[in-house]
């Protein structure tokens, strides 16, 4: 089976928190280039059908675009031309990636997929919250305050069918407000109460939960960050990342991953694919994918890639990063074609399962990719309770995950 991932990279806005490539729609040439873009997708689905032909899908995955009125009917053709050419039987999942605004224009796309889309086992929404606090979303260029995420998400329970999931993401920006005694309190009484009642609720399936990255010359990095408060910044972002930690773990949802939080049987399962390491494909420029072995040999007819598959575990490739390359339908970057042995499965696995709940079994067959004394730093992590040790299955505790770079960084040899 295979999954796809499809990003949509046009934005409003760029929200200056944000560290990745986005055209903004403003741009004068930006029309043209919509429909060169969705051309050229549609042209890498078709490319994809012909090399796998009917293969089964498990999850479709449409990340980041806004506003929706520019894209509904073009993310309906895509799934419409998907499902033509694949067979989508046993799909497990589709998610679209949602900004809270345009309020209306938002509920309207999830009412329209709903309904369109009703037999698909599971339609999955993530919506980026980001924060309740109204400082924080005027700094950060989003349209909308708290009022209005709280009727979107009160607005939210019509559309919630048996087969619907939501997701809610927010970031942990390390914002205090400061009492008359130079207290820090985080946000206040108001906010705190309705995220405590939603997440008490259960009314959301997961939650996605990230630090700000202060990287340098962003917006944040800037402002917050000085030679002397480096240390103080990054300490508040944690402290309240582990205060929203704990109010959604203490209701009930278990963290599956680093940033992601679900009740039982609610977690992503596109998540799942992609720390699993199941075969995806990723369509746009710069795209990464993954294949496993048993569609390397299709995978070198299609780009005459002369490889001894005997040998191999599987592929990662990316898509061109050129917009001129992509739009001609010059899909992938054939330079950065990087096939696994058997040594780099060892080091990808340890690496994306470590980070998950996923327990990691049969710990002597990583002897070659770990330090020679991982077994004692391992004991050590154990009792900090940063890992959980037993019956040969390890697996990270969630403060365990918070430390994550670390334990990583320190086992792994090539990481050292």
């Amino acid at each position: 089976m295979l999954s796809l991932y499809i990003h949509i990279p046009f934005c409003q806005k760029k929200c200056n928190y944000c560290n990745f490539f986005v055209i903004p729609v403003w741009e004068s040439w930006f029309t043209d280039l919509k429909i060169k873009y969705f051309e050229a997708l549609e042209s890498q689905i078709a490319f994809y059908a012909k090399a796998f032909p009917r293969e089964q899908i498990k999850t479709i995955y449409f990340g980041w675009w806004t506003p929706l009125s520019l894209w509904k009917s073009a993310i309906i053709k895509l799934i419409e031309q998907i499902k033509n050419s694949f067979d989508l039987e046993f799909l497990e999942e589709i998610s679209f990636e949602l900004n809270p605004n345009p309020y209306d224009e938002v509920l309207e796309f999830i009412k329209t997929i709903n309904e369109k889309y009703k037999n698909f086992y599971r339609i999955r929404y993530s919506i980026w919250i980001q924060s309740f606090d109204d400082e924080v979303l005027k700094l950060s260029w989003r349209d909308y305050f708290f009022n209005s995420l709280m009727w979107f998400i009160r607005d939210l329970t019509k559309y919630k069918n048996s087969n619907v999931l939501y997701n809610l993401d927010f970031i942990a920006f390390g914002k205090y407000n400061t009492t008359k005694k130079w207290e820090k309190k985080l946000r206040d009484e108001k906010k705190i109460l309705f995220f405590q009642k939603l997440i008490g609720s259960n009314f959301i399936d997961s939650y996605s939960l990230y630090t700000l990255e202060l990287f340098p010359w962003s917006f944040w990095f800037d402002r917050l960050i000085s030679k002397d408060n480096k240390e103080e910044k990054n300490d508040d972002i944690y402290e309240e990342f582990d205060f929203l930690k704990q109010i959604i773990e203490n209701s009930g949802y278990k963290r599956y991953e680093i940033s992601n939080f679900a009740l039982s049987w609610k977690i992503s399962i596109n998540n799942n694919v992609y720390w699993n390491m199941w075969n995806y494909i990723g369509l746009w420029i710069s795209a990464h994918s993954f294949l496993w072995e048993e569609y390397l040999e299709k995978f070198t007819k299609i780009y005459n890639e002369d490889q001894k598959i005997d040998s191999l575990k599987g592929v990662r490739f990316e898509n061109t990063q050129s917009w001129d390359g992509f739009i001609k339908k010059d899909f992938v970057n054939k330079a950065k074609n990087n096939y696994l042995s058997e040594k780099d499965y060892l080091i990808e696995k340890f690496f994306l399962w470590l980070r998950t709940t996923f327990w990691l079994t049969q710990l002597d067959t990583f002897d070659k990719i770990l330090i020679k004394n991982y077994k004692q730093k391992i004991e050590e992590y154990q009792n900090l309770w940063f890992l959980i040790f037993e019956d040969d299955r390890l697996n990270l505790t969630s403060k365990g995950m918070d430390l994550y770079n670390e334990i990583i960084t320190t086992l792994i040899q090539e990481f050292k």
